[in-house]
C-alpha cells in the first residue's frame, strides 16, 4: 500500500519525520515528499577522531540544525577551524572519553543524567595511567525519561541500551536511516562490560532486542571506528 506524500505538504519537517517513522512500522511505501527529500539533501555527516583512544564525535548538519554527538579531546578546534558551531552537543554516555571537549562549548549539552563523576570514570583512567583529567560541564537537558527530542528541523528516538554505562543511549533518526551508538554497538564488535556499571548480559539483550530490530539499512555510527549496519550486525560474532 502506498501513501500520497501531496497530503503532508501542510506537515512540519518534525511532524513529516514521524509521519515517515509511522509508515515505515506498518510497512507502508511513501510516495516522494518535498519536504522529507529536501531533508535528506541537506543532511550531511562529518566525523572526527581523537583522544587517547581514538573516539569519533560525529558532527551532523541538516538545513539550519548542527549537532554534535559526543565531545571528545580536540574536537572543539576541529570545528573550530571548520567554521562550525554546534546548536547542541548528544552524549551517547559520560565515559571520560566522549565528554573532555564538553566544557569547552557554549551550547546546550544533553545526556541521559547530569554529570557524574561516577560515570565519567576519569578517577580510574587516571590509575591506569592515563593522564585525563575532565572539567565540570553543566548538562542542560535530561533525556533520562524522554523518548524522542526534536532539535530544529530533526525528530530523534532515543534508545537507552545500557550494559557498557548506565547512561548509554542511542540517537536514531528513522528518516535518515541513521543511528548514534555510541560504545554499545561496533562493526563487528560490542562495548567493553567489565567497567563500573556495565553487563555483559544487558547490553546483549538490548543490542539483539533494541538495535538489531531496526530497520536492516539502518546505519550506525559507533563512538570508536567505521561504521555497520542493522543488517552486516546480523552476523556480529559477539551476538
Amino acid at each position: 500500500m502506498k501513501v500520497n506524500a501531496n497530503a503532508w505538504e501542510n506537515l512540519s519537517i518534525p511532524q513529516a519525520l514521524r509521519a515517515a517513522a509511522i509508515c515505515a512500522r506498518a510497512n507502508l511505501a511513501l510516495l516522494p515528499s518535498p519536504s522529507l527529500n529536501e531533508l535528506v539533501s541537506d543532511f550531511s555527516l562529518s566525523t572526527y577522531t581523537g583522544g587517547l583512544v581514538a573516539t569519533n564525535g560525529h558532527f551532523l548538519t541538516c538545513g539550519e540544525t548542527r549537532l554534535l554527538i559526543d565531545a571528545p579531546d580536540g574536537v572543539f578546534d576541529w570545528l573550530a577551524a571548520k567554521g562550525e558551531t554546534p546548536d547542541a552537543i548528544l552524549l551517547t554516555h559520560q565515559h571520560f572519553d566522549h565528554v573532555e571537549d564538553a566544557h569547552r562549548f557554549d551550547c546546550p549539552i544533553h545526556a541521559f543524567s547530569p554529570m557524574d563523576r561516577d560515570l565519567i570514570l576519569d578517577a580510574r583512567a587516571r590509575e591506569w595511567g592515563l593522564p585525563v583529567k575532565v572539567e565540570d560541564f553543566k548538562v542542560g537537558k535530561i533525556l533520562k525519561e524522554e523518548p524522542t527530542l526534536t532539535i530544529g528541523q530533526l525528530e530523534l528516538q532515543l534508545i537507552h541500551v545500557p550494559g557498557h554505562s548506565p547512561d548509554s543511549l542511542v540517537y536514531h533518526l528513522p528518516a535518515l536511516a541513521t543511528a548514534f551508538a555510541g560504545d554499545t554497538l561496533f562493526c563487528g564488535g560490542v562495548g567493553r562490560t567489565d567497567l563500573p556499571g556495565g553487563s555483559h548480559e544487558t547490553l546483549i539483550s538490548g543490542i539483539r532486542e533494541k538495535l538489531l530490530t531496526l530497520p536492516p539499512q539502518t546505519t550506525f555510527y559507533p563512538g570508536h571506528g567505521p561504521s555497520t549496519t542493522a543488517a552486516d550486525e546480523q552476523e556480529n560474532p559477539f551476538l
